[in-house]
């Protein structure tokens, strides 16, 4: 799945579509397109017609992002959480130094 979010594609680092499922790498590529506005889970359905963003900020967290989640509150009482993406995993560190001796290859 692409999205076209303009400059802020540039920011997401590029294993992201390689680590998470493609629904997940959407929210991630939203979380950082709105910036300092942050996501709730309304937002995200009418922009990417998908629910449990929850469950999408929990697989960006185990994939090593940096996301905020803070409790707001409507005039009513109804609460929700907004989410603020802050940094993804360094890029550099996701490539794992190879070990061991593979048998049959030429030296």
């Amino acid at each position: 799945m692409v999205l076209a979010l303009g400059d802020a594609d540039a920011h997401v680092p590029p294993l992201l579509e390689a680590d998470v499922k493609p629904a997940t790498a959407a929210v991630g590529r939203l979380l950082v397109a709105r910036g300092k506005d942050g996501l709730t889970d309304p937002e995200c359905r009418s922009q990417l017609h998908m629910t449990s963003l929850a469950q999408r900020v929990h697989e960006l967290r185990q994939a090593g992002w940096r996301i905020e989640s803070i409790l707001e509150q409507t005039g009513d009482g109804t609460r929700f959480a907004r989410y603020y993406y802050h940094s993804a995993p360094d890029v550099a560190r996701a490539f794992r130094p190879l070990t061991g001796v593979q048998e049959g290859l030429p030296l």
